[in-house]
């Protein structure tokens, strides 16, 4: 039995699996073709070979687990009823849970829902740390669904508010459609709630600003960074304009538009902006924004050119990440930026230092996205020492 995000249990049936790979993919090439898609375009979009999608659509094999097929229907943008023939195409049978009590029970238990919410919150920390959010998920599940058709103006948003929680633990895994899909939730739930229960029980979740904010991610996650960029803008228009949105909000929009920039080459304002960011992250105590901002200007003195100011801003953030002990996930990030410098500057010690570092902290929790972007920018020197 596996549990699925939408609320229901799957079971594979056996006496249909035989017969699951042609229906299924007939069924994929329906859907692609409903929205005028090539197979390479869906390839791009599941971030896998056109083979890959040609032998599915062909009924030479199939996707094996939920979380694949939930990706196909994200990439297909399925409605829920199409979603459900999916899984029951992929030999599943869709159903809903035999013994729901633990929902039943929260559904009328407001003080338990938010109690959840806050748990699902402390074990986020957990989560980052070791790269793995199955706990942080499956909390956030039962109160998706404990929370779902509630007529509470609270629970309402509270479920909105879970929907981009588990969106962001999907961003932070670049788990590109999931956060998509998830996004998408929150913003649909959002649009039909009462707007009393916007900043109830400590809610702190504005429709409108999440909504930008969401897509703005997944703009970023997709590469498409002038659209990003866009909408970050946006986002923090909206964020300015009411008061009642935390200021850790808006430092977290300026920080990630600091990267976009340097992203897009676009350093006009780098001095000021990093200066103010690196008061803020100061004057909270928040080491890990100081770690990140430094690393963001590291990059960004990079490309300006001042190499002798980036390395002395660039070792400064990982000495403070690694005094703080923060998780080999940013350390990685700020080692990677840390290898750029040591290529540009020719130094091939320096840089076989630090890339012999960058794979220890990527494989330390699993970090393959890291490892692939290590590849792709440094994937002849990791040949050179052995560690391709």
């Amino acid at each position: 039995m596996v549990k699925w995000r939408e609320g229901y249990h799957l079971r594979l049936d056996p006496d249909v699996r035989r017969r699951r790979r042609e229906s299924l993919g007939s069924f994929i090439r329906e859907c692609r073709s409903r929205l005028g898609l090539s197979q390479t375009e869906l390839a791009d979009r599941m971030r896998v070979n056109r083979t890959t999608i040609n032998r599915i659509e062909q009924g030479e094999m199939a996707p094996r687990d939920a979380d694949r097929l939930e990706s196909f229907a994200a990439a297909l943008n399925m409605s829920s009823g199409e979603r459900i023939e999916l899984f029951k195409r992929a030999g599943y049978v869709v159903e809903i849970p035999g013994e729901p009590q633990i929902v039943e029970e929260l559904r009328h238990n407001r003080n338990a829902l938010f109690a959840m919410s806050r748990q699902a919150h402390s074990v986020y920390n957990e989560a980052r740390a070791t790269n793995d959010y199955t706990d942080y998920h499956e909390i956030l599940r039962v109160v998706a669904l404990a929370t779902a058709g509630v007529s509470d103006p609270a629970l309402q948003m509270l479920n909105a508010q879970t929907w981009r929680d588990i969106a962001d633990g999907h961003q932070i895994q670049r788990n590109l459609l999931q956060a998509e899909v998830a996004y998408r939730r929150a913003e649909e739930t959002a649009q039909t709630a009462d707007p009393k229960g916007r900043y109830a029980e400590g809610i702190l979740f504005d429709p409108e600003f999440e909504a930008v904010r969401g897509q703005s991610v997944v703009a970023r996650l997709r590469d498409d960074l002038d659209e990003a960029v866009r909408l970050s803008d946006k986002a923090l228009y909206i964020a300015r304009q009411r008061p009642e949105i935390p200021r850790g909000f808006l430092y977290s929009l300026r920080r990630d538009r600091l990267t976009l920039d340097t992203e897009r080459g676009d350093l006009r304002n780098l001095d000021g902006e990093v200066r103010e960011l690196l008061e803020y992250a100061e004057s909270t105590g928040h080491r890990l924004g100081v770690a990140l901002v430094k690393s963001a200007a590291g990059g960004a003195l990079m490309e300006q050119g001042r190499l002798s100011r980036a390395e002395r801003i660039l070792q400064e953030a990982l000495e403070e990440a690694q005094g703080q002990r923060l998780i080999p996930m940013y350390q990685a990030m700020i080692v990677r930026e840390i290898c750029r410098l040591y290529e540009r500057l020719g130094d091939k010690g320096q840089l076989q230092r630090y890339l012999k570092l960058a794979i220890d902290l990527s494989d330390q929790v699993g970090l393959s996205e890291e490892r692939r972007k290590l590849k792709k920018l440094f994937g002849r020197h990791l040949q050179r020492i052995g560690l391709q």
